[in-house]
């Protein structure tokens, strides 16, 4: 009997608990409301999109560009009737998308581009190489972005390959890439693995966000300037490249398994760039 009551009393609090994180959520949620609002946007079901990149044209149209190569543009996004026409397709796997001067701009795998429509049809008749890195074909080489910065230039990021762990294969994989709308294509820091997201924010700074995987356990968010090493050695195998502003640095000089939490091995090595936000400070490299 004392036993049951014992199972009972747990479940008791294990309810009330249950019931104060419900409420708790929902207080939450009437928050986050007043300065987020959520909309479901209705799909066709002709439709496969798969995102990889929004952004928002100068009328208000809502472009998409999705994992399957292709580039929508959604009028009235924010209504229960939007309207869809495929603006571009044919893309190598585009994450990312961004919209400036009348035009959209996103990185396939091997590339930065320009989509421009210039009869104004509603569809892309121009898909202009602004500039182009090598690819190994490894699976793994995805690239993310643009962002744009204050002064007109784009930030792109560059996926590591994988085989039994992350490979930077061809030259700045791993790295974070400043290019011009010309072309003009700056290194900008390294040990990067799998930096899906990054942001500027209102006063120029760089924030990237890292996925899991080796040398990186979990999330971890690092604020990127220039000649920044975030952690990752493989990009570091391009560190002496006559453009890389990381001068001091070499894939060699970082151990493969220290036994060192990344905050201590930076003590180690003060090239290393610690994370700005971790979640789990104490976990090993």
């Amino acid at each position: 009997m004392k036993h049951i009551n014992k199972i009972l009393k747990l479940v008791l609090v294990f309810c009330l608990c249950q019931t104060s994180f419900a409420q708790l959520s929902n207080d939450i949620q009437k928050k986050e409301a007043e300065y987020y609002k959520i909309v479901n946007v209705p799909i066709p079901k002709d439709v496969i999109l798969e995102v990889g990149g929004l952004s928002l044209t100068d009328d208000d149209k809502l472009g998409v560009s999705t994992r399957r190569g292709d580039v929508w543009i959604i009028d009235k996004p924010y209504s229960q009737t939007p309207t869809y026409k495929r603006f571009a397709h044919g893309l190598h796997e585009p994450l990312g998308l961004a919209y400036k001067n009348n035009g959209f701009y996103l990185s396939q795998r091997g590339e930065l581009t320009r989509l421009e429509d210039k009869n104004n049809d509603g569809v892309a008749d121009v898909y202009k190489t602004v500039y182009s890195w090598p690819l190994s074909g490894n699976y793994h080489e995805y690239s993310y972005g643009p962002k744009f910065t204050k002064d007109g230039d784009m930030l792109v990021t560059l996926n590591l390959g994988w085989m039994d762990r992350g490979v930077s294969l061809v030259k700045w994989r791993g790295w974070m890439l400043k290019i011009t709308p010309e072309g003009k294509m700056t290194p900008i820091a390294t040990g990067l693995r799998s930096p899906a997201g990054y942001a500027i924010n209102g006063d120029g700074d760089i924030f990237y966000t890292e996925n899991q995987g080796d040398w990186v356990g979990s999330g971890r968010m690092t604020h990127l300037e220039v000649g920044d090493f975030a952690g990752n050695p493989e990009g570091l195998r391009w560190a002496g490249e006559p453009e890389s502003p990381i001068k001091n640095l070499k894939f060699e000089d970082i151990e493969a398994e220290s036994g060192l939490t990344l905050y201590e091995y930076a003590k180690k090595v003060p090239a290393l760039k610690a994370p700005a936000l971790d979640p789990l400070k104490d976990r090993y490299l």
